[in-house]
């Protein structure tokens, strides 16, 4: 299991962008990986962004939630 601050740095649970960011706008996350000697297996971090409303809703449809897995592969050794 990936741990924000063990195995990248952690960044927290949200992300607000400015008024007027609509669909078609572009947004880029940079994740830093930490480097450690503990051999372990590949951890994933999966990525969920949703579309909230102003009247405090989410969008569960209509595609405008985007899911990204990335996997975070150890350079340690093999278990």
């Amino acid at each position: 299991m990936t741990t924000g601050g063990e195995d990248y740095t952690s960044f927290g649970t949200s992300f607000i962008f400015k008024s007027g960011s609509g669909p078609g706008t572009k947004f880029s996350l940079t994740i830093d990986i930490l480097d450690d000697e503990v051999v372990e297996r590949d951890e994933v971090i999966v990525i969920v962004a949703s579309i909230l409303y102003e009247r405090g809703e989410f969008s569960h449809s209509g595609g405008n939630n985007t899911v990204r897995t990335i996997t975070i592969r150890d350079n340690d050794g093999e278990l």
